[in-house]
């Protein structure tokens, strides 16, 4: 994929005017193990992302869309009290994995895919994932930001 090459060079990414210098414009490689996990989270300005699966076994993914964002953050605050801040990003980085039976039990609407080596996998903007390795895994995964996102800032940025 090399998304340094391609999502940030594209020249639909709003990304690009802040420079190659600028940290959300690097490509991050994730490596993983079976059961390694991702905990559910969102990207904190909303931004849509996708990854790459270069190698390696299979990935789970479960994602929640924006439009569930409240029923998910009442869930997780029945289910996880402690974990749940009462900030404008009331779910700290990388702390929290529900069981997506639970979420479904809660009413919450969420999907599941499996990504296979050579796949990409797009998360949309505002939206929550999580995922679960089931063995060996090598990915890349690059930010990128495209006209319709920028409508969604003031909501962002409250």
């Amino acid at each position: 994929m090399h998304p340094k090459k391609t999502v940030f060079h594209n020249k639909g990414n709003l990304l690009r005017s802040l420079g190659s210098e600028a940290l959300i414009n690097n490509p991050v490689l994730h490596l993983g193990m079976c059961f390694s996990t991702n905990c559910w989270h969102r990207d904190p300005h909303g931004l849509p992302w996708v990854e790459y699966l270069h190698q390696g076994s299979s990935k789970i993914w479960y994602g929640i869309p924006h439009s569930e964002s409240d029923k998910f953050r009442k869930a997780a605050e029945k289910l996880c009290p402690s974990f749940v801040q009462n900030k404008g990003i009331w779910m700290p980085s990388d702390i929290l994995m529900i069981p997506p039976d639970l979420l479904l039990k809660e009413g919450i609407n969420l999907t599941k895919t499996i990504q296979r080596p050579g796949e990409y996998i797009f998360v949309f903007p505002k939206s929550y994932s999580s995922s679960i390795c089931t063995g060996f895994t090598m990915s890349e995964s690059a930010y990128f930001a495209v006209q319709s996102w920028v409508g969604s800032l003031p909501q962002i940025i409250q």
